[in-house]
């Protein structure tokens, strides 16, 4: 296996990935196959993700063994690829009258350059105060049930008074107790009179 074959695997390999999207594993021999791994560099799934896995398949398509059609028709194919993408870089390679065409260069594969966006900050979230919310909900509860309670007394009061005064039912103190206030009125209004007559009088 010549030196050069063997120095060219890598890229021989990934430009067949590139314009067929496989590698065609009965185009190589292993030991090319084996350099192209070899020589594969550590970003490659940056730039071209889906090559290693391709590069395994055709390793282990050409340790189970081709066929000579097999290994002719995957010749014939990389050669149609190639010529397409040598006769472009013939024509920009020659200048004038002159035929000279460069030898093909390695690839190099760039690292592409990966931006990390940086996490914005996390925004603070203001405290909440529940404790005087809730102290004047149950104030306020409390002073509701207060204001129930009371207006419930003051109708069972006020029904108790209807029926009795329906039923003209009264105890014998309070009838004793009106009498002897209207007759302590009765008397304070003569003194009162009196009083002023004698006012009236004695200018």
């Amino acid at each position: 296996m010549p030196a050069a074959a063997l120095a060219n695997a890598y890229d021989d390999t990934l430009r067949e990935y590139r314009t067929t999207g496989a590698v065609n594993g009965c185009g190589y021999t292993a030991a090319q196959l084996a350099e192209a791994e070899a020589q594969t560099p550590k970003n490659i799934k940056d730039v071209a993700p889906g090559y290693p896995a391709q590069l395994a398949v055709a390793a282990a398509k050409r340790a189970k063994g081709c066929t000579k059609a097999e290994e002719k028709a995957a010749k014939t194919t990389p050669a149609a690829a190639g010529a397409t993408t040598t006769s472009g870089t013939t024509a920009s390679a020659t200048t004038g009258t002159g035929a000279a065409t460069q030898p093909p260069a390695t690839t190099t594969i760039a690292p592409s350059p990966t931006t990390t966006a940086a996490a914005p900050a996390p925004v603070p979230v203001p405290a909440t105060t529940t404790a005087p919310a809730t102290q004047s909900s149950a104030s306020h509860k409390g002073a509701r049930l207060a204001l129930i309670v009371v207006a419930a007394l003051l109708v069972m009061l006020l029904a108790l008074w209807a029926f009795a005064r329906w039923w003209a039912w009264e105890p014998h103190w309070l009838a004793r107790w009106r009498h002897a206030t209207a007759e302590a009125g009765w008397r304070a209004s003569a003194a009162w009179a009196e009083f002023t007559d004698w006012l009236r009088l004695g200018r």
